[in-house]
C-alpha cells in the first residue's frame, strides 16, 4: 500500500486545528458540532471568530455550511461512509506522558471504515525510522497506526518503551501480578518479564502501512 501525505491548502494554524477537530468530532459522534461546541473545545474567543474561519474553509471547498440548522457544518469528502479519514502523522514516537496528541500539518489518509468506533482524536500514525522493530516484522520506513491509550487488555499488541532501553518496541502485553510480560510477535525471540513501573505503554497498535 502506498503512503499518502496530504497538506491542507493555504490554512493558518487555527484553521488547521478547526478542520482536524471537525473531522474527529463528526467521525466519533456521527454528526457535526455546533458553533458553541467549537468555541468551547478549541478555546476560540467568540462564535464570530469561529464563523470567520468556517467561512474561509467553505471558500476553500473544504466545508459546506447550512445556515438554517445549528449543526449545519459538513466536511467535504471526509466523513462520508467509505471515504478517507486523515490522522496526524509524526516522524517519531510521541512520549507516553502526553495528554493530547499535538497538532501537525502532516497527515496519513486511511479508509474511514478501518477506524469505525475508534476515538479519532486519540489515533495517530508514526513513520518508523529504526531497524530495531524487525522482530515485529516492521521495517524502517513503514507507518504504524496507533491508538493513544495506556490501559491494555491481555494479549494486546502495543508499542512500549522500558527504562533500560528507551528505543520503542512492538510487543504483546500480559499482566502477571506485579510484573508485565512483553512477548515478541515472532516466536523465535524470548519474552521479557519486568516490574510494572519499568514499562511504559505508548499506545495500542491498530495497523501497519507499508509502501512497496
Amino acid at each position: 500500500m502506498s503512503v499518502i501525505l496530504q497538506r491542507e491548502p493555504r490554512l493558518n494554524e487555527r484553521q488547521k486545528r478547526l478542520l482536524t477537530f471537525l473531522q474527529h468530532f463528526t467521525a466519533e459522534k456521527g454528526y457535526p458540532p455546533t458553533i458553541r461546541e467549537i468555541v468551547h473545545s478549541l478555546d476560540f474567543s467568540s462564535t464570530s471568530v469561529v464563523s470567520y474561519h468556517i467561512d474561509r474553509l467553505v471558500r476553500l471547498g473544504l466545508l459546506e455550511k447550512d445556515t438554517h440548522v445549528s449543526r449545519g457544518i459538513k466536511l467535504v469528502n471526509h466523513h462520508q461512509p467509505g471515504g478517507m479519514v486523515n490522522i496526524p502523522l509524526f516522524e517519531k514516537v510521541l512520549p507516553h506522558t502526553i495528554q493530547v496528541i499535538p497538532h501537525t500539518d502532516r497527515y496519513q489518509s486511511l479508509p474511514g471504515e478501518w477506524l469505525v468506533g475508534m476515538p479519532l482524536h486519540k489515533v495517530y500514525a508514526v513513520r518508523v525510522n529504526t531497524h530495531l522493530m524487525y522482530d515485529a516484522m516492521v521495517n524502517e520506513g513503514d507507518v504504524i497506526v496507533l491508538l493513544h491509550q495506556h490501559d491494555t487488555r491481555e494479549g494486546d499488541t502495543v508499542l512500549t518503551t522500558i527504562q533500560s532501553k528507551p528505543e520503542p518496541r512492538i510487543r504483546r502485553i500480559y499482566h502477571e501480578g506485579d510484573t508485565i510480560r512483553l512477548a515478541p510477535l515472532m516466536g523465535a525471540f524470548q519474552a521479557q518479564s519486568l516490574p510494572k513501573d519499568q514499562v511504559q505503554v505508548v499506545g495500542k497498535v491498530l495497523g501497519l502501512l507499508r509502501q512497496f
